[in-house]
């Protein structure tokens, strides 16, 4: 497996990044290769720190970066020669297997979308968050990716997530559910009437709408949403499970706190997000996650993610041809 890292992305960039990526390394030997893409003397000052002089580590040189407030189509396009424009390349190249990066995320999409391309027949790649619930983990496809998306869009959330929870998380017949604001088909607006009935056409295991009150009550195994909705939902998730820490921390303070601790720890580590549909393997990492969740992005489960998705692309195209339309 080789891995390509935006070394500079996020708040904390090259400390956080860097110490993430050594652990990494030290827990996964299938890792390969690991390029850290970014300013040589910053990177090299964090190994330093770390006493890592690892053999399958290669610095990439590059000169820029892109900041949080920079618009992201605009930034991929101008600047070049950014951290995360540089690893991207190298996925495209083939010299790495997947890129990671802990920074601007729109940035990470439109260089992944612009570079990579997306899979035949996607139209539009989507971010798939992982979410635990007491009962089982789902995938949240799109939470951010795609704000302004079409019917047919979400169709391919649908296809794309169940491939996910099928091949990686190992769910046999991962159930599909659309976020509306009621559960009887004629509820909901434009969108998710006219997505509601493309995916009940579809082959999918479609159990119609869901509130938001389903996602940990009774929650389905493929979540999908446009991406304004989901980003909504990922940053809610994100809030209440630090308002719960915080809350079990002023009541369990003591002895049972470490319990309390390790109960939410799952909820509050949520390990990034991937996007499902580039011509590629494209990681995020919530950037103001702790540095010891960096590590989990050095798996091969996306790796196999990707391969599974093009091997049943043409699955997809029987889907979209049950609604209809062909997409293109």
């Amino acid at each position: 497996m080789k891995i390509a890292l935006d070394a500079m992305g996020g708040d904390f960039g090259p400390p956080n990044l860097v110490a993430g990526a050594v652990m990494a390394l030290r827990e996964y030997r299938q890792i390969n290769k690991l390029y850290l893409v970014g300013d040589p003397a910053k990177i090299e000052n964090e190994l330093r720190k770390h006493q890592c002089n690892d053999s399958r580590i290669d610095i990439v040189h590059s000169t820029q970066v892109v900041e949080m407030s920079d618009r992201a189509w605009t930034a991929v396009r101008r600047k070049k020669d950014s951290s995360i424009s540089r690893a991207v390349d190298l996925v495209k190249h083939g010299d790495a297997d997947a890129v990671v990066s802990a920074g601007h995320t729109g940035a990470a999409v439109a260089a992944s979308m612009i570079k990579l391309r997306t899979l035949e027949g996607i139209d539009r790649p989507g971010i798939a968050a992982l979410l635990p619930t007491q009962f089982n983990v789902f995938v949240l496809i799109d939470a951010g990716a795609n704000i302004d998306a079409r019917p047919e869009h979400l169709l391919q959330y649908g296809i794309m997530g169940s491939v996910y929870s099928s091949h990686v998380l190992r769910y046999k017949r991962p159930r599909v559910g659309l976020i509306s604001l009621g559960e009887e088909d004629i509820k909901g607006n434009d969108l998710t009437k006219e997505a509601f009935k493309m995916l009940k056409a579809s082959s999918l295991n479609f159990r119609g709408n869901i509130e938001g009150r389903h996602l940990f009550e009774d929650p389905v195994e493929v979540v999908v949403c446009d991406g304004f909705v989901g980003n909504v939902i990922l940053k809610t998730c994100e809030s209440i499970s630090v308002a719960i820490f915080k809350w079990l921390k002023q009541e369990y303070f003591g002895s049972d706190f470490q319990m309390a601790e390790t109960g939410i720890d799952a909820l509050k580590n949520s390990h990034g997000w991937r996007l499902p549909g580039a011509e590629g393997v494209s990681r995020h990492q919530r950037q103001n996650k702790l540095r010891r969740i960096r590590r989990h992005a050095a798996t091969g489960r996306e790796r196999h993610l990707h391969h599974c998705t093009r091997r049943q692309h043409a699955a997809g195209d029987q889907e979209r041809a049950a609604c209809g339309r062909r997409v293109h």
